[in-house]
């Protein structure tokens, strides 16, 4: 459902929250004292901690947002909420301010906050990172109280893009009041896209402000490899209409008349053919193949300095920058720079001065949530890519993304949809989903066998989207942190407490070609003694799945980034005076969108270890997490098998008394 108000001047008075009524004065609401006796919460039963009350106020006039939020904390897990991190989006200029809390002991004692607080990188589980202000409350314990408040301030009409509220916690809330004072330069309306928490009625529009009160929103939970989180929660979008449209029409004339809007904007950067054809008959010979032409424009482009990419300078850094502003494309060619979208448009502008029919399409990228043209927001067009039409066929290309090859596009502007921009009101095209085989992770292991211990080389290579994720996760490093990150990596997947060393030096900076990086490693007790019997578990490489899909009950359905293949290859050389008497068979399994193989063989007085898993999708519904829990299981369970040696004849090998054949 919506609902649409036009944002105006004059705006009432602040709504308070009932029960917390701060209404931005400077003391705390009074201690309630059946709030201090709460032992637990019946509608949120086994919950550690639950949010007693929540406030949001978002005034989009005004670029800031105030909130405040009393927990409760029922045990000693619980007590983990006392460790506040209040995230922002630094690279928007969002910032935080005005940070007060306090805890409140059961029998009321209260001590106020007065620590440091900290500026941190939080780094979560499947590599999430986000910004935030960081501080832990003294003395929290079973039965207390902490509340806190802050003001995150936003960049002057950042908020028409991503205004929204988001009902759905980490903990259940019992009680929430969110309010909105709109921007008075745009018409604004509101959806629910998941609907409302049962009971809640719709915001409405009271005393000039956007009004909302909740009570009993269950906890939000949260899985490993879910759609978006957004996606997934209670929420309310604001949609504001920066193209002043006709909002009252229906989505098919809305996108059109979007598309007229964006089409002449974007002519007007591109038209520039006369100094387009300079840069292609520069580049160009006569005797290029189609593609040939289209890769070399694609190199230049890509080689142009990329302002989205760089790293955040400070104020004065910026007052020293001498980049001046850019209004075409015959600007960038002069001036060697341009943001990420620039970069795509001058990139279609070249395709059409070499002869090409070549367009840009407005996309919306599914890493946040999932495009609906239905609620008609442009904001949600949030990417550009470019499309070329070679022999009849569409190739769409990302150049304003750094280490993107040729051809291909970064996982999350893959398998959407997206705005052809044309004259006549455009066209809604699908960009394809990449294919398993663009997104590789090769491990190639050269161990020997010495005591318990595992001593050797591991080079791992990435290709594709995997290449190109690890390029951009260190695009502002210098190689110790580089080192430091990719030897985290080698250890991580393996999970043993291996001693890992760097020891080439990894080409960073490539598109095109792989990144490879090489590893001195030695794992301490790999092998065990079982009376006369040496036993080698085989999955060397398998902490990434050892406790994938563990639980038996999911809420959500699985999401995969992109179609990936992990594949290894270990050779680990015997000790001398030892054999095989025993392996494990060979094993393959798929099910849906997974599949496994593992295979090992006895060859050249050396035990030979292959394993491949590859995810050939992204989106499964919920009926089949018990089919792919029990995959992983599986996959767990041979990862565990052995080999084992025993004490055998010597070898014909020089140096050694393995006799290379297997033991029947």
């Amino acid at each position: 459902m919506t609902r649409t108000i036009m944002a105006i001047q004059g705006l009432g008075v602040l709504v308070c929250a009932l029960a917390s009524g701060i209404c931005n004065a400077s003391s705390w609401a009074p201690i309630n004292p059946d709030e201090l006796k709460m032992t637990s919460e019946p509608k949120a039963p086994g919950a550690s901690a639950i949010i007693l009350e929540l406030q949001n106020d978002e005034d989009d006039d005004q670029n800031k947002i105030t909130e405040y939020q009393r927990i409760k904390i029922f045990t000693d897990e619980g007590r983990s909420y006392g460790n506040i991190e209040i995230a922002y989006d630094k690279s928007a200029d969002e910032s935080v301010s005005d940070i007060e809390a306090r805890v409140i002991h059961p029998d009321g004692t209260v001590i106020d906050f007065d620590g440091e607080i900290y500026d941190k990188l939080i780094v979560k589980a499947h590599k999430e990172k986000y910004q935030a202000k960081v501080f832990s409350l003294p003395a929290v314990s079973t039965g207390s109280i902490i509340e806190y408040r802050y003001v995150k301030h936003f960049f002057p009409h950042y908020e028409v893009y991503t205004s929204r509220w988001v009902l759905s916690q980490k903990l259940f809330v019992k009680h929430a009041m969110y309010t909105l004072v709109p921007n008075k330069i745009w018409q604004v309306r509101w959806s629910w896209p998941q609907g409302l928490p049962p009971g809640t009625p719709d915001p409405a529009l009271k005393s000039g402000r956007v009004v909302l009160e909740t009570h009993d929103v269950p906890a939000f939970v949260e899985e490993e490899y879910m759609p978006p989180r957004l996606e997934m929660q209670y929420r309310v979008d604001f949609v504001y209409n920066i193209l002043h449209i006709d909002e009252k029409t229906d989505p098919e004339k809305f996108w059109k008349d979007a598309d007229r809007l964006w089409y002449q904007g974007v002519s007007g950067f591109i038209d520039h053919r006369g100094a387009m054809e300079k840069v292609v008959a520069h580049l160009l010979q006569p005797g290029d193949s189609p593609e040939q032409k289209l890769r070399k424009l694609y190199t230049h482009v890509q080689q142009l300095r990329n302002l989205t990419f760089e790293k955040k300078k400070t104020d004065q850094e910026n007052k020293r920058d001498e980049t001046r502003n850019i209004h075409n494309v015959a600007n960038m060619e002069d001036y060697g720079y341009g943001n990420e979208h620039q970069l795509t448009f001058l990139y279609v502008a070249l395709a059409r001065a070499a002869g090409f029919q070549a367009d840009v399409v407005f996309t919306s990228t599914r890493d946040t949530y999932f495009f609906d043209p239905n609620v008609m927001n442009p904001s949600q067009l949030n990417s550009a890519v470019a499309v070329v039409t070679v022999d009849g066929k569409d190739v769409f290309l990302e150049p304003g993304v750094p280490f993107v090859p040729f051809a291909m596009l970064p996982w999350y502007q893959s398998d959407v949809s997206g705005l052809r921009l044309g004259k006549d009101g455009g066209t809604w095209v699908k960009i394809p989903l990449t294919k398993a085989e663009q997104a590789e992770t090769r491990r190639q292991a050269s161990f020997t066998l010495d005591d318990d211990a595992l001593d050797g080389t591991v080079t791992v290579t990435y290709t594709g989207l995997d290449a190109i994720y690890y390029r951009l996760e260190e695009i502002h490093e210098d190689d110790a942190a580089r080192k430091e990150y990719m030897e985290g990596e080698l250890k991580r997947a393996m999970g043993t407490g291996a001693d890992v060393t760097m020891t080439n030096q990894p080409d960073w900076n490539g598109v095109e070609k792989p990144l490879v990086v090489e590893y001195k490693v030695r794992v301490r007790g790999w092998a065990s003694s079982a009376g006369k019997h040496l036993l080698i578990p085989i999955g060397l490489f398998g902490a990434d799945e050892k406790h994938a899909f563990e639980l038996q009950d999911r809420v959500h359905p699985i999401y995969f980034h992109y179609p990936e293949v992990v594949e290894d290859n270990i050779s680990i050389a015997l000790p001398a005076g030892w054999q095989v008497a025993s392996m494990p068979k060979p094993h393959g399994e798929n099910i849906a969108i997974t599949e496994f193989n593992s295979n090992v063989e006895n060859k050249n007085d050396a035990v030979q270890i292959e394993r491949r898993l590859s995810i050939d999708g992204i989106y499964l519904p919920l009926k089949y997490y018990p089919a792919l829990r029990e995959f992983y299981q599986n996959v767990r369970s041979n990862d565990e098998e052995q080999i084992v040696l025993v004490p055998g004849a010597v070898s014909s090998r020089p140096g050694s008394s393995l006799s290379g054949k297997q033991t029947q």
